[in-house]
């Protein structure tokens, strides 16, 4: 059985480290160029000249929904016209593409954190299907022995990195986006906004905390004299809720679709990682399929289609022999109103997890807010990281790797440092 991993892993869904070695220990993100990614584009797919304004930016300590809002602000636009690739990491130095709808020759965004390298027009918005992956450079202070890392990679290399959604999906600090998204697909959108305004965690400041007392007291005014400016969904929900008290929906709707989406997008990772951690806990290899599993189809650049079957008996090794050969990779369900799930032991704990959270496939059409539903998807079990290397000097390693679209760097460096706090430690 893998090792156990922390306490905010395992409320976060990820309960296991697949690899049994012993952590390095260590701290990431001492300074911004500790932690640096760089979105890679999928080759083969570049656009024409368009309607479209792709962006070349640096972002640095800003997260990338602030980053859009402010950006949209800027330039007069919605949120919704502007395109990402994917969500990068606040306390990273992160190259991207952003898409912005009009044509502009060069764009001075005056957003903090926010810098235009380029600009170039094109005919479709950025988007995650356009991105091949994310390349990263990452230093870890202070290990206990950097020679660990070795056998650490050459146990994932055998077994496969769990596919787990990894800390910036749900937030460290508050790790509750998933909490939020539960409550907006069960339909109780008072305990949605109380989550967000109300609850208060253990490292904010006391200021904010003072906003959250008067937030859970109902003076919702007093509340947004209180809270910070840089809180901004608090803000917005506040002063929603000081001209109508009891509408959460409408609440709700004054944040902007985007984060909206991700409080559901992060509930569905989180059962995503509860399925994955049952699926290391009943010891199903990552990399092999066994009947009743999910397998997907892959496409020609190595990504799982929607062409998905279920592994019947006596075609497990069949199936088998075209994983090994790159033209399939077992799945499991990002849970939707459109996916179906799997058989044998995996989808028998994959439905008790369903069960016990309230939920099924239908709740994630979110009847009062279609606009936030979700179809669900398929998710491989396992990724491999490429082009990985390492240098260590004193107490400091830097590490570099590439990582296909959709998955995280932490979910890498957790298995590699294991730490007995990650927020301590830089996560």
């Amino acid at each position: 059985m893998p090792l156990h991993a922390s306490g905010l892993d395992a409320a976060l869904g990820m309960e296991f480290y697949v690899s049994d070695t012993a952590g390095t220990g260590g701290r990431i993100r001492a300074s911004p160029e500790d932690f640096v990614v760089v979105e890679v584009p999928l080759a083969g797919t570049e656009p024409r000249p368009g309607p479209w304004t792709w962006l070349i930016v640096e972002k640095r300590g800003i997260d990338t929904v602030k980053a859009i809002i402010r950006l949209a602000r800027r330039l007069g636009i919605k949120p919704d016209d502007v395109g990402v690739g994917g969500i990068k990491d606040a306390k990273a130095i992160a190259i991207q593409i952003m898409s912005v709808r009009g044509t502009y020759g060069s764009i001075d965004v005056g957003v903090p954190g926010l810098r235009v390298l380029r600009a170039i027009n094109k005919d479709v918005p950025m988007s995650p299907s356009l991105v091949y992956g994310n390349r990263f450079s990452v230093v870890i202070r202070e290990v206990s022995d950097g020679e660990l890392i070795g056998a650490t990679l050459r146990q994932i290399g055998e077994r496969g990195l769990p596919t787990y959604y990894g800390y910036q999906r749900f937030g460290t600090r508050r790790p509750n986006t998933h909490i939020v998204g539960r409550y907006m697909v069960l339909g109780r959108y008072r305990d949605a906004v109380m989550e967000i305004i109300c609850t208060t965690y253990p490292r904010e400041s006391e200021k904010v905390k003072e906003g959250r007392r008067r937030a859970c007291e109902g003076d919702y005014a007093k509340a947004l004299e209180s809270m910070p400016r840089g809180r901004y969904a608090e803000r917005l929900l506040l002063s929603r809720l000081a001209r109508d008290p009891k509408n959460y929906v409408n609440a709700l709707r004054a944040l902007p679709r985007q984060l909206l989406r991700i409080f559901v997008e992060a509930y569905q990772s989180y059962l995503f990682n509860r399925f994955l951690s049952e699926r290391i806990r009943l010891g199903i290899p990552l990399t092999r399929a066994s009947e009743g599993d999910l397998v997907a189809l892959l496409d020609e650049h190595g990504f799982p289609t929607r062409h998905v079957l279920t592994v019947s008996r006596g075609h497990e090794e069949a199936i088998n022999r075209e994983i090994e050969r790159g033209r399939f990779v077992p799945v499991l369900p990002v849970p939707g109103h459109s996916i179906r799930l799997p058989g044998g032991p995996i989808g028998d704990a994959v439905r008790r997890i369903l069960l016990r959270e309230g939920v099924g496939p239908e709740s994630f059409r979110v009847s009062a807010m279609p606009e936030v539903g979700s179809g669900g998807s398929y998710r491989p079990t396992f990724t491999v990281p490429e082009s990985v290397r390492y240098w260590t000097y004193g107490d400091s390693v830097r590490l570099t790797f590439l990582l296909r679209r959709g998955n995280y760097a932490t979910t890498l460096l957790r298995e590699i440092m294991k730490p007995n706090d990650p927020v301590d430690a830089g996560y």
